[in-house]
């Protein structure tokens, strides 16, 4: 079976709020990706903004204690995707080093190359598939945990530089 040379992630409304188009239209976006740029780096998020998670706003060993915090200082205080990522990474990249700072634009619109996706066997993407479904985070935590975390599987940028964002692939 043929795979396709790029795979492009993108919400199904056309018209977001947290697309990088003026207009918040991911048209545009779509149309202007340099594919030859996909292919050359592997994996892009297709935000390119420096806010809303860029510069780190994930430090996974910080906060460690709210592990220990009874179930009243939790209703006070709602635990955050930062308060979980160290956990959840664990469980989700079993052989894999947990950054101590994680920096990614948000929103999970990405564009990844076959060569990328192939480098992990079915197994890894079941593994994942399955901890979505098992996980008991509520989805607002595991979708956050996940638009976090799967680029260190994709590229080695977790923490994106200003310049970097600079670059885009349009």
């Amino acid at each position: 079976m043929a795979r396709p040379m790029h795979v492009v992630s993108v919400h199904a409304s056309r018209f977001q709020w947290h697309n990088s188009d003026l207009n918040y239209d991911i048209l545009p976006t779509l149309r202007n990706l340099r594919l030859s740029y996909v292919r050359e780096v592997g994996y892009i998020n297709l935000r390119c903004v420096w806010s809303v998670g860029c510069p780190p706003d994930i430090r996974p060993f910080e906060g460690e204690e709210i592990e220990a915090v009874g179930e009243s200082e939790v209703a006070k205080n709602p635990i955050s995707g930062k308060g979980v990522y160290r956990k959840a990474f664990q469980e989700l990249y079993l052989e894999t080093r947990i950054p101590s700072l994680v920096a990614i634009s948000c929103f999970s619109q990405f564009a990844v190359s076959r060569q990328t996706v192939q480098r992990h066997g079915k197994e890894r993407y079941l593994h994942l598939r399955d901890w979505l479904l098992n996980t008991s985070l509520e989805e607002s935590l595991n979708g956050r945990i996940f638009e976090s975390s799967w680029h260190s599987k994709s590229s080695n940028v977790l923490t994106p530089s200003p310049t970097s964002l600079l670059a885009c692939p349009y």
